[in-house]
Formats: C-alpha cells, sequence, structure tokens
C-alpha cells in the first residue's frame, strides 16, 4: 500500500527555504521517494515570473538540489523531499506550470495520483503576497458508480495571480492497493497585512485530517512580501497527528508587509 512508506518509521520528511539554489539529503540509508522545488518572488519586477518554475526531485537519489539560480534580489526556494528505504516502484512525478487561468496535469500511463497540489501565486506588486492560494490533487478512488481512480487534477488561477503550479506524484492504481485509504487536503488564509506586533504569532492557520485520519506527510508555510530576509515559516507536517498548523511570523522589513499562510497534507483515512 503505498501509505505503509509513508508511515513514521517508513518514511522521514526534509523542507528548506531561502534563496536558490536550496538543496535536502535524506537521511544516512534513505533515498528520495519523491519531491518538489518551488522557486517564487513577492517583491520585485519577475516579468510575471518568467523563468520562475517547479522542480522535481529524482526519486532514488539521495539528495536534491535545485537547477535554478538567484536572479532577483527577493527571490526564495521551497524544497520538500520525503525519503524512504528504497524508491516507490511504479510512480511518476509530473508538474505543469501556467500562466492562463485553466491548468491542468495528468498523470502518465494511466497512472493514478497519490499526493499533489496546486499553487497559484503573484509577483511584481506591493501586495504580491496576498494572493497565494493552494488546491489539492485529490488521490485514491471514488465510486460513480463503478470504482474509478483519479488520474488528474486542475486549478482555476486567480485574476490577481500570475502564475500557477502543480506537482503529481503518480502510481500504477493496479499494483499500489490502498488508495481508497488516503486523503489530499489543503488550505489558504491569512491573506492580510503583516502584523508587527504579534511576533511568530501573527495569526493561526490549522488543518485536520478528515474522518478521524492521520497525517502521512505535508507541509505548511508563510508567503511573505520580505522573504528570504524574515523568518517566514515553512516546514513539514509531523506524522501520525490528526492535524498541522501554521503562524504568521509576524516580521516586516519597511514599509508594509504583506503575507499569506498555506497548509497541504496527505492523510491516511481513519476507521
Amino acid at each position: 500500500m503505498p501509505f505503509t512508506t509513508l508511515r513514521r518509521r517508513g518514511s522521514s520528511t526534509i523542507t528548506k527555504s531561502g534563496p536558490p539554489p536550496v538543496s535536502a539529503e535524506c537521511p544516512h540509508g534513505q533515498v528520495v521517494l519523491f519531491g518538489w522545488v518551488l522557486r517564487q518572488n513577492f517583491w520585485d519586477d519577475t516579468s510575471k515570473q518568467k523563468g520562475y518554475d517547479i522542480e522535481i526531485c529524482e526519486s532514488g537519489l539521495s539528495s536534491c538540489t535545485s537547477k535554478q539560480g538567484n536572479t532577483h534580489t527577493y527571490d526564495i526556494s521551497y524544497i520538500f523531499v520525503e525519503c524512504g528505504a528504497q524508491a516507490m516502484p511504479f510512480s511518476e512525478q509530473v508538474v505543469s506550470v501556467s500562466q492562463t487561468t485553466y491548468n491542468t496535469i495528468k498523470c502518465p500511463n494511466d497512472y493514478s495520483i497519490v499526493f499533489g497540489f496546486g499553487v497559484s501565486t503573484s509577483s511584481g506588486k506591493s501586495k504580491s503576497a496576498l494572493y497565494t492560494y493552494v488546491t489539492p490533487c485529490r488521490p485514491g478512488l471514488y465510486y460513480v458508480p463503478t470504482t474509478m481512480c483519479m488520474k488528474s487534477c486542475s486549478l482555476n488561477m486567480n485574476n490577481q495571480d500570475d502564475k500557477s503550479f502543480m506537482y503529481i506524484v503518480c502510481v500504477d492504481g493496479t499494483i499500489w492497493s490502498g488508495l481508497n485509504m488516503i486523503t489530499m487536503v489543503a488550505k489558504d488564509d491569512f491573506h492580510s497585512a503583516v502584523n508587527r506586533s504579534k511576533q511568530y504569532n501573527d495569526g493561526e492557520l490549522a488543518l485536520e485530517c478528515p474522518s478521524e485520519g492521520t497525517v502521512l506527510t505535508g507541509f505548511y508555510g508563510e508567503t511573505h512580501t520580505s522573504s528570504p530576509y524574515v523568518n517566514a515559516p515553512f516546514g513539514k507536517c509531523s506524522k501520525s497527528l490528526k492535524s498541522c498548523s501554521v503562524h504568521g511570523s509576524g516580521q516586516a522589513i519597511g514599509h508594509q508587509n504583506y503575507r499569506s499562510l498555506i497548509l497541504a497534507l496527505l492523510c491516511k483515512n481513519g476507521g
């Protein structure tokens, strides 16, 4: 089953953020199962994020390093890597980047989604960090009326955003069992000005696994006007818990700063 590979003792989640390029290394004896690197900029004029991309972390390697370098002062990259004892067989990672309103991503080889999300963002405006929105790419099975596997995911971009980035992990549903036992959820909120009087506690965004489920893996973050020069959070959600949360940094540089809080969780269903 896919989720057995991601249980607390079966895998490790590594997250980092900072000026590009960024890298992450799996613990000793583990290799990359899947992962991604996303480069962003919430202040400089990037010609609507021209050249900004989301990259795949190659499965089976001991580490992942972004290929995208630093081209603007306020460039920031986020890296998320799931590590395990051995690479997942019969799996593929796919990304899709679009500047149009509608973005869709599909699994190859008639595979099914096991993990994924989409995020739309803005750049080059004073309030760009306000406009970060995340959507889950639903994994598993559904019944209408026969059993079907989720093989694609779509995102409708807000008209204030410039670009959307989508990432999915796909597996062979005929070989991998347990796809009906997992759920992907995501949430964004606190699209607002930073409150400097609330250091490290500028609002809390929380997300629970549905139906008494528990976290297999996931990430949280704050997109921020002054990243990477403030300690805006980006990190991993603890495995086996029922929820995950993130607090706004309450930090700012110079004039008024803005932010959004985001969360994405892959959950093992309860029961």
